[in-house]
């Protein structure tokens, strides 16, 4: 008889977060992303970094030294600026949570002219500074937003998402079509602490469109800005919940200077 022994060796393989910083470690912000897993911070250096960045499948946060000194200086000194024909300056896409985010700096866009266009910019469809798509919810948290161009939402752009928006600025954005600040479809999103000002949106939502939507929207100041419907806001087969929100000085070219439902 032969008895045998049978060793089950298991092994553990345990992932550390880390913190990445551009340009020490990578050059780029999308080399960092890319080398990134779960759980890691990328860390950006003041300065302006021209690329489109595009965070898929991965719980990260990017952000400037704000997030390790709390210094609001880095906020405005740390640009990322993404060329207006190759989508939103930055993209997050697919199943990302609320564990992800991109906190403390601007985002603004360099404005590609020429194409189909003739003389006019050529601009993302989806997202002219920030866009969340396919079940991407990140934080978006003290961002600075200005002068951004798409069709929809010029600002940040929402599809099939809930992203917490919190302490953002967004100023002198356009849209093509719907949006200009924000551009909301069949999301849940919380946005709080928000100004949008300067804001034009050719057809509807100057401030924010909304479409199938039903986000928490809290301590919003909307002024300043134009659409054919909806100067501050266009509410469509929408049910938000709205608190403590100002919306004044905006127009309409058609109907709702303030808001349009």
């Amino acid at each position: 008889m032969i008895n045998k022994i049978i060793v089950i060796v298991a092994t553990i393989c345990i992932s550390f977060s880390i913190d990445i910083f551009v340009p020490n470690d990578y050059d780029t912000i999308q080399e960092a992303v890319d080398a990134a897993i779960n759980g890691d911070r990328i860390i950006l250096d003041a300065g302006n970094y021209a690329e489109n960045v595009v965070i898929e499948n991965k719980d990260i946060i990017i952000g400037s030294k704000y997030l390790t000194t709390g210094d609001e200086f880095y906020i405005l000194t740390t640009r990322i600026v993404g060329d207006s024909d190759k989508g939103a300056s930055v993209t997050f896409k697919n199943i990302i949570s609320n564990e992800a985010g991109l906190i403390g700096l601007t985002v603004n866009q360099n404005l590609i002219f020429g194409g189909c266009w003739g003389g006019l910019p050529v601009i993302p469809s989806l997202g002219g500074a920030i866009a969340c798509i396919d079940g991407a919810s990140p934080r978006i948290e003290n961002i600075e937003i200005f002068g951004t161009m798409a069709n929809l939402g010029a600002g940040i752009a929402i599809n099939d998402s809930d992203p917490i928006i919190t302490a953002v600025t967004i100023d002198g954005t356009e849209a093509r079509n719907r949006g200009a600040g924000i551009y909301l479809s069949n999301s849940n999103s919380e946005i709080t602490a928000v100004t949008i000002t300067n804001s034009y949106a050719y057809d509807f939502g100057g401030g924010i469109y909304m479409t199938n939507s039903s986000p928490i929207i809290k301590h919003v100041d909307i002024s300043n800005s134009l659409a054919n419907r909806g100067g501050g806001m266009f509410i469509n087969f929408s049910n938000p919940t709205m608190k403590y929100n100002t919306l004044h000085s905006n127009s309409a070219e058609y109907r709702g200077g303030g808001i349009y439902c």
